[in-house]
This record gives C-alpha cells, sequence and structure tokens, in this order.
C-alpha cells in the first residue's frame, strides 16, 4: 500500500499554479521472478492498482490497473541501479487510455539507515497528443520498520507537460507474504 503528498508548481508568472495534496492510493503485490539476494540481477512483476482517493487536481477518478516489470542490480561501492517498465490503463475526462512509463534510478545506502536515489522517467499517454512527460528527481528514504517504509523527494519536469517542480513524501506500508 502506498500513500503519497505533493506539492506542485506548474507554469511561471501570472500563468503559474500549484497543487498541493493526496493523490491516489495504490494497493499491489510484488512476485519474484529472479531473487537478486541469490542473482545479481533480480526481476518481479507488480500488479497495482490505483485507488480514486486522492484530492481533485491529483486523482484520474477512476480506478487504474498498472503492471510493472522491475529489475535491481547492484553496480560498485555501495551503488545500485533499478527500473521499472509499466504499462496502465488510466481514466480521464475523455475515458480510458494506455499510458506506459520507463524509469531508470541508481541508490546508494547512506548513514542511519537512510537511501538516496536519483532517478529519471518518463511516460506516454497514448491517444493523448501532447501527452509525453520526462522528469528527473532525487530523494531519501528510510525504513521505519521492517514493512513501513518512507520517503521524501523532489524533482523537476523535463519536457513541457511535465510538472515543472515538485516535492513529495510517502510512505509504504507491506503486508506478509501470501506465497512462499
Amino acid at each position: 500500500m502506498l500513500f503519497r503528498s505533493v506539492f506542485a508548481s506548474h507554469g511561471v508568472g501570472a500563468g503559474r499554479s500549484v497543487t498541493q495534496g493526496v493523490t491516489d492510493m495504490e494497493l499491489g503485490a510484488k512476485y519474484v521472478l529472479v531473487d537478486g539476494a541469490t542473482h545479481r540481477l533480480g526481476l518481479a512483476v507488480e500488479p497495482v492498482l490505483s485507488l480514486p482517493t486522492g484530492i481533485d487536481a491529483l486523482t484520474s477518478g477512476a480506478y487504474d490497473p498498472t503492471v510493472k516489470l522491475a529489475w535491481s542490480l547492484p553496480v560498485a561501492a555501495g551503488f545500485s541501479a533499478s527500473g521499472n517498465a509499466n504499462l496502465a490503463r488510466v481514466g480521464d475526462e475523455l475515458g480510458r487510455y494506455t499510458e506506459t512509463m520507463l524509469t531508470a534510478a541508481a541508490g546508494h545506502d547512506l548513514p542511519g539507515g537512510f537511501s538516496g536515489f536519483w532517478e529519471v522517467y518518463g511516460s506516454l499517454a497514448s491517444g493523448r497528443p501532447g501527452a509525453a512527460a520526462w522528469n528527473v528527481d532525487t530523494g531519501v528514504t528510510h525504513l521505519l520498520a521492517k514493512a513501513v517504509q518512507v520517503d521524501v523527494e523532489v524533482g523537476r519536469g523535463l519536457t513541457g507537460t511535465a510538472t515543472d517542480w515538485f516535492v513529495g513524501a510517502g510512505i509504504g506500508i507491506r503486508a506478509p507474504r501470501v506465497f512462499r
């Protein structure tokens, strides 16, 4: 389960708008295809369902299914690389459309149980002209308990359709394993 709160800025000058609030909650599961602890490369598939629980400006207003293919790889000197290839069916005021997203990230453990990350990601919404958006962000995560992780991030949009600047914070809660 994932909860996220966002502060985002769009545009400049008199046309600038700011959005602040909670995004849609996500429920998901992870099925490990290749265990990264046993093999160098880790692979997993993650079905996710986004629930329309966010504020009006940060919700699709629909139940949006997504499937993610996630990978991770230790690199060197405590650094790791990871990413996702996602396929989603998203709803909006015009109806349903298919969105694809790619992410690539680098991470590193920090003192005090924190981890830092740097990420680039982009999405393309089929049937929505001009909807390609690319972003970069960086942040830290911290495991509060065995099954609870918090994170904060700050990022910047790289394309005209992306959010100019954003700051976010979230909490992820892991449920017990169902299958072993």
